[in-house]
């Protein structure tokens, strides 16, 4: 262990004893699907914040965006703030409206919604790309759980990425989404108060009133572009596109009480979103002083905790990282058995599959959903790299046809199926592309924009070029009722 007295274990291990008897608990509590995936739809708006919250601002997004902040500065800001943005233009926008067609259709998961603008083929696309994306958003979880651990208690960090992967696995087959919803709330606040009100005050006491001013920073410490332009509008346009085309953003509005909730639980989570954004690039850049020298292994939040903290606040610093990670993976790792269970398997393969057979199917798809993770996280030991592969998959491919099934009533299931498989493909392809030939200026561009530019392009022709059928006038009908 790095400094990790006997009180900051014992206070590690109590929270970890307290959310798997949470788990025990919500297994008791869950009588249906519904209850497992979204919580019996009576969720109000603070508790919906929360859930934003816990689920958008994990483990991964902290630890990534200040590891970003130490780096490159403040430019680091544009990771969470671009989540903030996000936040408000979903509630804006579509939060009333996605309530609103998701209690009067009972839907589950986003590719449900998709299918009934759509049709079949366009569920399995969705379910597909959605079990991809949310793929890349639990090893995020994984790798930044797996990364505390071996930092504080100096595990080898593959075998701490595996420990991680069955804690997470374990809670959130147990609970489901009752015990997301019961530990969102005060994970969110746990998430929020470690990071602003004791982190930031702790390190501004050890820092020397001019430190910004005197201290050896690269020129562009302090410049907002000092990510790339190019990046920065890359990784903004991706994650913002992202909350209209992500299962857990449909999640949070069909599990709401009402459209009028989670508009308001969306607003009050950019609100926060914001605090964790400033917070976070303020410990990144403060830390590129106190620690100019990153001890090998460690991230700039591990080691700041393990130097500057006394005894007894490492534990609870170290337990409202915890929290996030555990609450964000939770949630995705639920969206993506989701995908296989109610958009897959009780769609296309076993109609008539009761309410156990697919529960008990739930936890071994979670578990395998742990393995898949799992091996991303020890692949790829970037944590932003992570995400925005997540973020990019999520958003190229499924935005365009989503903002155009509320929008237009153009385009039929045929072209939005091509739309969405056909730009997969490409942004898939553009990543293997940037991994096999890293000097080729074709794939130097992100892998968003082709991603987008293919599927609005395919969009367009389709819908202009062709009728539509009596079929997908009849869908279009009933889905715009």
């Amino acid at each position: 262990m790095q400094n990790f007295g006997a009180i900051d274990t014992i206070i590690v291990i109590i929270y970890l004893v307290t959310m798997l008897g949470i788990g025990l608990y919500s297994l008791k509590k869950r009588k249906n699907v519904d209850d497992y995936y979204v919580g019996g739809r009576r969720s109000g708006s603070f508790v919906i914040s929360c859930l934003w919250m816990s689920s958008w601002i994990g483990g991964a997004s902290v630890i990534g965006s200040v590891d970003k902040s130490y780096s490159l500065g403040i430019t680091g800001v544009w990771y969470c703030g671009a989540m903030a943005v996000g936040c408000f233009l979903f509630a804006g926008t579509s939060t009333g409206l996605i309530q609103t067609v998701g209690k009067k259709f009972g839907f589950l998961t986003y590719p449900e919604l998709i299918e009934k603008r759509y049709g079949p083929v366009t569920q399995v696309i969705a379910a597909v790309t959605t079990f991809l994306a949310y793929i890349a958003y639990t090893a995020g979880q994984f790798l930044a759980m797996g990364r505390l651990l071996s930092a504080f208690l100096g595990w080898d960090l593959n075998n701490a990425i595996w420990i991680s992967a069955l804690s997470m696995v374990l809670y959130t087959a147990l609970g489901g989404f009752i015990a997301v919803t019961i530990t969102g709330t005060a994970q969110a606040v746990i998430i929020m108060a470690c990071l602003a009100f004791v982190m930031v005050p702790v390190i501004m006491f050890q820092m020397p009133p001019d430190a910004f001013a005197t201290a050896a920073l690269p020129a562009d410490f302090f410049s907002l572009g000092a990510w790339g332009w190019g990046s920065i509008l890359g990784l903004s346009v991706t994650i913002v596109l992202t909350f209209f085309s992500s299962m857990d953003s449909y999640t949070r509005c069909f599990a709401s009480k009402t459209a009028r909730v989670a508009r308001v639980g969306t607003i009050i989570a950019g609100f926060m979103v914001l605090l964790v954004a400033a917070s976070g690039t303020y410990l990144g850049m403060a830390g590129r002083i106190l620690i100019p020298d990153m001890p090998e292994g460690q991230t700039i939040m591990s080691a700041l905790i393990t130097q500057f903290l006394p005894q007894g606040a490492k534990g609870i610093i170290l337990i409202g990282l915890l929290a996030a990670v555990m609450s964000t993976g939770s949630v995705c790792i639920l969206v993506a058995t989701a995908n296989i269970t109610q958009d897959l398997y009780k769609r296309y393969i076993n109609p008539s599959a009761g309410q156990k057979s697919i529960l008990a199917l739930s936890t071994v798809i979670t578990l395998l959903v742990g393995v898949l993770a799992s091996y991303m996280g020890i692949y790829q030991q970037d944590i932003v790299n992570v995400l925005y592969i997540a973020f990019t998959v999520n958003s190229a491919s499924l935005f365009i046809p989503t903002i155009v099934a509320f929008t237009w009533r153009k385009g039929g299931s045929k072209t939005a199926a091509w739309s969405m498989a056909v730009s997969l493909a490409v942004v898939l392809f553009w990543y293997y592309g940037q991994s096999q030939w890293p000097d080729n200026t074709l794939f130097k561009f992100d892998p968003v924009w082709p991603g987008l530019l293919v599927s609005g392009g395919i969009f367009l022709v389709g819908a202009l070029a062709f009728p539509l059928s009596e079929k997908d006038q009849r869908k279009i009908a009933e889905f715009w009722a």
